[in-house]
């Protein structure tokens, strides 16, 4: 019951995703030279192991709260990619659905099966590097299960967040793995294949 539960969790969040792709990048970088040293700074990971090359990093609890309740830019300081490096982040919290929105899973010989969803279950965020002109950053976060993508310079080398390692093993609810991804384009881990 819970890995269908978690499958039909995955495949909302796949669905958001792929809706969301073009969407979240598209204003991100607006304001990319005009970064406001008052914009509100706040915690978002803690490092919790470095294993292989891959960051393990807890969500903070107080986290998605203090997004979902954030309006406009807002700054997550030193976002740990590898033991030595980090990133800070100006990030915006962004819509792809609204209170009214339904979820449905369509089937070719039978009506559509409704899936239970909440739009405000996903925390939403794009943005960029702070101090690097063309970079960009989405995050999909939830206490469930997260996706997203770093990339500093354009061109440049992209580091995966998402809920499972880089072996494809789902990782315990609020925890995110942030890895450098070495082969290109195609979908996050997390999205369903």
């Amino acid at each position: 019951m819970l890995e269908r539960k978690r499958m039909k969790f995955s495949l909302t969040l796949s669905v958001l995703i792929l809706a969301c792709g073009a969407l979240g990048h598209a204003s991100a970088n607006a304001a990319e030279e005009h970064s406001d040293s008052s914009l509100p700074r706040i915690a978002l990971f803690t490092s919790v192991s470095n294993i292989a090359g891959t960051q393990i990093l807890e969500i903070d609890d107080s986290f998605l709260s203090n997004a979902r309740s954030q309006r406009g830019r807002f700054v997550v300081e030193g976002f740990p990619v590898s033991p030595h490096h980090t990133f800070d982040l100006e990030l915006e919290r962004f819509f792809v659905t609204s209170p009214r929105t339904r979820v449905v899973l369509g089937r070719r010989n039978g009506p559509d099966v409704p899936i239970e969803f909440s739009y405000d279950r996903f925390t939403l965020l794009r943005g960029r590097v702070l101090g690097s002109p063309g970079s960009d950053v989405f995050l999909a976060l939830s206490d469930q299960l997260s996706t997203g993508h770093i990339v500093p310079v354009p061109g440049g080398p992209v580091y995966q967040v998402s809920g499972k390692d880089q072996a494809d093993k789902s990782l315990a609810p609020g925890m995110i793995s942030v890895f450098r991804r070495t082969s290109g384009g195609g979908a996050p881990p997390d999205v369903l294949r």
